[in-house]
């Protein structure tokens, strides 16, 4: 099983899981459903497309769970509860974290408990949950982390707690200096196992 988990952009939202289901609407189990011209970046559009490629491989679709979260902390704190006390039971083969605010002692709950599994998925980070794991410490217990080089800056910045932190402004990072980022990241025990730099796409074709 591919489970994610990550916050959507919508009030009072309270926990959502299932299977997914992208076509004509985008659902998650019988509870979250929206048509699909009206999917939401972030968390969601990571979820279709993982469902649009496992149906292209022909495999399980995958299994989300999300809650909403508006930057007050509340849909975070579910999927930190949830990670921590109830993802083990889903015995899932690869557990990716999206979209989270950086609480900090819920991350390293999790983390914790995670630590105990008899089963360990592979364990990925992307956006939010990269950004909390880093800034705790808890990088090197992710098989995988898919920043940007912007991301990468972070990464390699030992003081930075939020890429809103790191002393050069992210979006303006050298692509020759990706190399160096990613040692640093290294040096400084703030990468998972494996990086995975996401490039954007070059306009010269």
């Amino acid at each position: 099983m591919l489970l994610l988990t990550g916050t959507v952009p919508m009030k009072d939202l309270p926990l959502q899981q299932g299977v997914v289901h992208f076509d004509d609407r985008f659902a998650i189990g019988n509870g979250f459903s929206v048509p699909a011209s009206e999917l939401m970046h972030c968390t969601t559009a990571m979820v279709a497309a993982a469902a649009v490629a496992c149906r292209t491989l022909g495999i399980e679709a995958p299994y989300a769970v999300v809650a909403g979260c508006l930057g007050e902390g509340n849909g975070s704190r579910l999927l930190y509860r949830f990670l921590a006390e109830q993802a083990e039971a889903l015995h899932p083969k690869v557990l990716s974290l999206h979209y989270l605010l950086p609480i900090r002692l819920a991350a390293e709950k999790f983390i914790q408990s995670f630590q105990q599994w008899q089963n360990k998925p592979i364990l990925i980070a992307d956006a939010g949950g990269m950004y909390v794991m880093k800034a705790a410490g808890l990088a090197r217990e992710f098989d995988l982390f898919t920043p940007d080089p912007g991301e990468m800056a972070f990464l390699a910045d030992p003081d930075a707690i939020h890429p809103a932190y790191v002393r050069h402004f992210i979006s303006k990072v050298d692509m020759t200096e990706v190399p160096r980022l990613i040692k640093e990241a290294y040096q400084h025990r703030n990468a998972s196992r494996v990086l995975l730099v996401t490039y954007p796409k070059s306009n010269s074709g």
